[in-house]
């Protein structure tokens, strides 16, 4: 009996030691290329750069990418706090888009699927944000 346990014993780890071991079958296709976006959609971008164009007039053919980030929001607001809005705290992926026009520079941040697109920041020509005098006052 006791050499029944033995070797069942020493059949069990041999068995183990052989699955440590074991090699994963060759794939007849060659892996996948990461799916994984630095940057957002053209056709995200085009989107937000006509809905700019729209709103402010300036043609399309003059707003560039500047800039255009994939992005991991701690909120639903996109990082974009809203005077009289509650955010849900929840992580969000999405893009951070930069466009630069004659005008300035526009942020956006948007969800992934570009549901949601918020301007963020609006940076004019002379480098200030809005709102801000174009130079400092005379020192006294």
């Amino acid at each position: 009996m006791r050499l029944i346990r033995s070797l069942s014993f020493a059949f069990l780890i041999l068995l183990s030691l052989a699955a440590c071991n074991a090699t994963p079958p060759e794939s007849s296709s060659p892996p996948a290329p990461p799916t994984a976006q630095n940057s957002a959609p053209s056709a995200l971008v085009a989107s937000i750069q006509q809905d700019l164009s729209d709103d402010t007039g300036i043609p399309v053919a003059e707003i560039d990418l500047q800039e255009s980030e994939a992005v991991t929001w701690s909120d639903a607001c996109l990082g974009v706090e809203e005077p009289d809005g509650v955010c849900a705290q929840v992580i969000t992926p999405g893009y951070r888009i930069t466009l630069r026009t004659p005008e300035g520079l526009y942020t956006f941040h948007t969800n992934e699927t570009g549901d949601v697109v918020r301007l963020a920041e609006t940076l004019p020509e002379s480098g200030l944000p809005d709102g801000l005098p174009d130079g400092l006052p005379d020192a006294e």
